[in-house]
């Protein structure tokens, strides 16, 4: 096993503490580093989900529009079921 220098930023932590990372601005990961207690860690996931905009230009493309937009988990997914049913009916073309 090889040891870590801990003298020096990992390449992966270079990259999170620039501002061109895509991420968050490296001001701000500076800032949650120096908050943190010694010896503590945070992590977190930031998820961007691009295939989001192409279901909304297809809905709209087709003469439909969102109704919502949440993530849901699925213990709760049978609660969105009466606002799915819902809606569908709304888009039915006799309403029904």
């Amino acid at each position: 096993m090889t040891a870590v220098d801990q003298t020096r930023p990992l390449p992966d932590a270079e990259r999170a503490l620039s501002d061109d990372s895509g991420g968050l601005p490296g001001a701000t990961v500076q800032e949650l580093v120096q908050t943190l207690a010694p010896g503590a860690a945070v992590a977190a996931v930031l998820v961007e989900h691009v295939w989001a905009s192409a279901v909304e230009d297809a809905a709209q493309r087709s003469g439909g529009a969102g109704v919502t937009n949440a993530l849901v988990d699925a213990r709760s997914l049978a609660d969105a079921t009466s606002s799915l049913l819902e809606a569908a009916r709304r888009g039915a073309p006799d309403g029904a």
